[in-house]
């Protein structure tokens, strides 16, 4: 595995953490002065308190940091699929339509509609406005839906019969063509759910319960 220097990313994450280091950093400074006042030098907390909770810490954070890195795995894989499956969509009706004056034709409108199925699946991910030539398209199409890219594909499949009888498909290159279809489907579907799900509160809560309560006892 290849891995880059990124330095954008570091002023990105710095810039996200600049009110909890300064935070953390006035607290040390206030928990240092009062240590070495009359009151701080008669708290003596044991250090195995503070142990515990460090493991306990570096537990829930192995975890999150491990169920964060599967997340963002499979989305990498839906996402190869989504890629290969495009190329194998267009390529099967580049291979399955027979030579005619309209075939170009009908390769430019399951291309064109293949290439708006991955933006306007992309903009309802991040619940992001329709970009210009995205809404262009369904205007002029007359494509109206709540769920945009299941219509797209529900059109892919209406266009499909409408290929087998006028092209004279055999029932093996309907099956390929449905089934690449259908795996776009899935690779949706796998999507939606990454999107929608999310981690449990309750681990937030608690991880930063303890790391409050372990910066408060570690001074002392």
């Amino acid at each position: 595995m290849l891995i880059k220097n990124n330095y954008k990313a570091t002023l990105f994450f710095l810039n996200g953490l600049k009110w909890q280091i300064s935070f953390i950093i006035s607290y040390a400074i206030a928990a240092s002065l009062f240590d070495h006042s009359p009151i701080g030098v008669l708290i003596n907390i044991p250090i195995t308190i503070s142990t515990v909770i460090a493991t306990l810490i570096s537990l829930l954070l192995a975890f999150r940091i491990a169920q964060s890195y599967d997340r963002w795995w499979e989305a990498r894989k839906v996402w190869g699929e989504i890629v290969n499956d495009s190329r194998t969509l267009i390529r099967q009706i580049m291979l399955f339509i027979p030579d005619s004056q309209d075939k170009q034709a009908e390769i430019k409108i399951y291309a064109e509609r293949q290439i708006i199925w991955c933006y306007t699946l992309s903009e309802t991910l991040r619940k992001q406005k329709t970009s210009k030539k995205v809404q262009q398209y369904l205007t002029v199409n007359n494509l109206l839906a709540n769920n945009v890219p299941l219509l797209l594909l529900q059109k892919h499949s209406d266009n499909l019969y409408f290929l087998s009888e006028k092209y004279s498909l055999n029932a093996n290159q309907q099956v390929q063509i449905d089934t690449t279809i259908a795996r776009l489907t899935d690779a949706m579907g796998k999507c939606e759910r990454i999107k929608n799900t999310v981690f449990p509160k309750n681990y937030s809560y608690l991880i930063h319960c303890l790391i409050y309560v372990f910066a408060t006892l570690l001074p002392f």
